[in-house]
């Protein structure tokens, strides 16, 4: 029997796998709740649950060398806070946002990182004071709490002029929707934000150095070697590995956490049981390519892709055609209708007859069904032909009652009065 003591729960079930299946499943980023990040963590909640709704709410910055676990943070603190849908079913509910700040930084830009994060199908395009009222009525409606925007150092990228406008579009989010704001860049995001004085008044600094030797190091390693599916331990903060881990990551958490999970593919590949100092000196920091192959021919999940619903699909009205209801999910957006079938469902601006929805094509109804959440068989039952036969059927059942018997005598008295 195999001593997997060294490993957490969820290790110990995939150190019992084959070596192969391991590989399959070994998660190449892990949260290790280590002080630093806790008190990142800890001060986002604070933000979450204290700041919206103040009429000048504190931001937060979260600075540090690149891949030294910036994104990661927000990330851990992103999933706690997932989307979902509202309670009536006509909106999503996204209570945080978190987008990356373009590489060519515009207000332009940044409104359009905005809306497709959100999930709009419409918007990117127009005036710009149309497309900043449509990305801030949406956040509002679908409630965003707080905005997270990583690179924020891209702006230092752009004119004066232009890093001024994005300065001023972001002081003007936090003001007219009442949010927090949290920024995440290396030291050159400091920079930016203290161009501005309004902002940096409001955004507190939370800086994240690279680490150094200490316990806390030793503990941070202890908490990878529980989670990395290997049935020996590794004794990875313990000398010689523990130096060496350090001087080959140069003290960033990212580099570290690339290091360990490469060390553990290449470990199962080669039929070992931990890591050891000879295999990690020459390890090349990268997925083998082997084992890219073997998740591709077999993991359904590397691959799959996930349609985003659109931010706001409210539920169909009783006996609401298909073209009344797309009509309808066009003015949500504030959108002409031809423009929303175009950008929205694919549908050539020269497609009247497509628009009309009599005969609607199965892949345009999956569309639909995509952005809306409603299922394929309901949309169905909205085309022109199955409404107008329902209400028949139910005229006619309506007529075989004493009340609508009753009803149709005083409409054929009236007709009669009239036309006498």
């Amino acid at each position: 029997m195999v001593d997997l003591n060294h490993l957490s729960p969820e290790a110990k079930a995939l150190a019992v796998l084959p070596g192969v299946e391991r590989l399959a499943r070994l998660r190449l980023e892990h949260w290790i709740g280590y002080t630093r990040a806790n008190q990142a963590i800890a001060q986002l909640e604070a933000l979450f649950s204290g700041e919206p709704g103040k009429l000048r709410p504190q931001n937060l910055l979260i600075v540090g060398p690149s891949n030294n676990g910036k994104t990661m943070i927000a990330e851990k603190f992103y999933r706690s806070h997932p989307q979902r849908i509202s309670d009536d079913g006509g909106h999503e509910i996204i209570p945080v946002l978190m987008v990356q700040m373009p590489a060519v930084a515009t207000v332009n830009r940044l409104q359009t990182a905005l809306l497709v994060t959100i999930g709009t199908p419409v918007g990117f395009y127009g005036r710009n004071d149309v497309r900043e009222a449509l990305t801030l009525q949406l956040m509002r409606t679908v409630g965003v709490r707080m905005l997270i925007i990583d690179e924020v150092h891209n702006l230092l990228g752009a004119t004066a002029s232009r890093q001024r406008e994005l300065l001023n579009f972001l002081r003007f989010i936090g003001n007219d929707l009442r949010i927090p704001i949290v920024c995440l860049g290396i030291r050159d995001a400091y920079l930016a934000i203290r161009s501005d004085d309004q902002l940096e008044n409001r955004f507190h600094p939370l800086l994240l150095p690279v680490w150094e030797p200490g316990e806390e190091f030793a503990r941070l390693l202890a908490s990878f070697e529980t989670v990395l599916p290997l049935r020996e331990p590794s004794h990875l903060a313990a000398a010689p590995l523990y130096e060496l881990i350090l001087r080959r990551s140069e003290g960033t958490i990212g580099e570290i956490t690339a290091l360990l999970s490469s060390a553990t593919a290449a470990a199962l590949l080669n039929g070992e049981k931990s890591i050891n100092c000879a295999g990690l000196s020459v390890l090349i920091i990268i997925l083998p390519a082997c084992v890219g192959a073997w998740l591709n021919r077999n993991c359904v999940e590397w691959n799959i892709v996930v349609q985003k619903r659109w931010p706001l699909h409210p539920k169909p009205h009783a006996y609401e055609t298909l073209e009344r209801y797309v009509r309808r999910l066009a003015e949500c957006y504030s959108s002409r209708y031809e423009h929303f079938c175009h950008r929205g469902l694919g549908i050539p601006t020269d497609d009247s007859q497509a628009r009309r929805f009599q005969e609607p094509t199965q892949e345009l109804l999956r569309r639909l069904s995509d952005g809306t959440g409603i299922p394929v068989r309901e949309l169905e039952q909205m085309t022109l032909q199955h409404v107008w036969g329902q209400l028949m059927d139910e005229m006619r059942l309506y007529a075989a009652t004493p009340e609508g018997q009753a009803e149709l005598e005083k409409i054929s008295n009236r007709w009669l009065s009239q036309n006498s």
